[in-house]
């Protein structure tokens, strides 16, 4: 697993029992080692490529019902319902807000890792009431990354 994915990963630790939503699961290796690690999480894996979603699924079905798959783009499939904590890596930072736009779903905390219009991130948690509590820049095969958590106010 890539630096930037165990950074992700220890900032999902602090919390127990929980509910973690990966929107843009890919490969599935963060959830896994969530909850391979904190038997009382469960997880909810969305990726909008079928083929991502399908490498998630079989690395992850060695957790039975703890873990439920969808394939759509975004997390317009969750509803309105309240999450403990939602993970969103890998893209643009303007897919990131429009993706969090759209949702009605709400979450407790939010891990971010835009590739790229980090203030535009930063700008949409504020107007939307989350606080950044952790704001860091790491390196990872040569490239920065930025990794953001926040929590509802």
């Amino acid at each position: 697993m890539s630096s930037r994915l165990k950074h992700i990963t220890k900032l999902a630790f602090q919390q127990s029992a929980c509910t973690v939503v990966d929107c843009g699961c890919d490969h599935g290796k963060v959830l896994y080692w969530l909850l391979k690690e904190n038997s009382d999480c469960r997880a909810i894996a969305i990726d909008k490529s079928s083929q991502s979603l399908e490498k998630a699924r079989k690395l992850l079905e060695c957790f039975g019902n703890r873990v439920a798959f969808f394939c759509a783009d975004g997390l317009t499939c969750l509803g309105n319902n309240t999450y403990n904590l939602l993970i969103i890596s890998g893209i643009g930072g303007y897919n990131i807000v429009d993706i969090l736009t759209v949702s009605k779903a709400k979450f407790d905390r939010i891990i971010l890792s835009p590739h790229r219009d980090i203030d535009l991130v930063k700008r949409w948690l504020t107007v939307n009431n989350y606080v950044i509590t952790t704001d860091i820049r790491i390196e990872c095969r040569g490239k920065e990354y930025t990794i953001l958590e926040s929590k509802d106010k």
